[in-house]
């Protein structure tokens, strides 16, 4: 367990000078270091924080690196969807204009043969 450095007797001292009873200090001083090296070993050190934050960069890059991958296939993915559906389009507007075309040759036909047949 790591303590972190305190001056047990230095603090009595100061605490007896400010009018506590002897048995008042040391219990005061006793507290004071159990306070300090209580969580200490739960604390982490320079290197383990250096040894972390490499962690994280490492992660982050391969972060960034699966976005850019994904974006990439997502772009991908949306300029041939865009191409698909303007093919799509494309496609169904000439034979929109095929079926109007086809239909408009039927309708001439109609009123060719309604003339010839129905219109003297």
């Amino acid at each position: 367990m790591n303590i972190v450095p305190f001056d047990t007797a230095k603090f009595q001292e100061k605490l007896v000078e400010a009018k506590f009873e002897p048995q008042q200090a040391k219990a005061q001083s006793d507290v004071m270091v159990e306070a300090l090296s209580s969580n200490m070993d739960k604390l982490a050190t320079k290197e383990q924080m250096e040894a972390i934050k490499a962690q994280m960069e490492a992660f982050n890059m391969r972060f960034d690196d699966q976005k850019e991958f994904f974006t990439t296939k997502f772009n991908d993915q949306k300029e041939f969807l865009t191409q698909a559906i303007d093919t799509a389009i494309t496609k169904g507007v000439i034979k929109l204009q095929n079926t109007i075309m086809y239909t408009s040759i039927s309708v001439a036909v109609l009123i060719l043969t309604f003339r010839t047949f129905f219109w003297k």
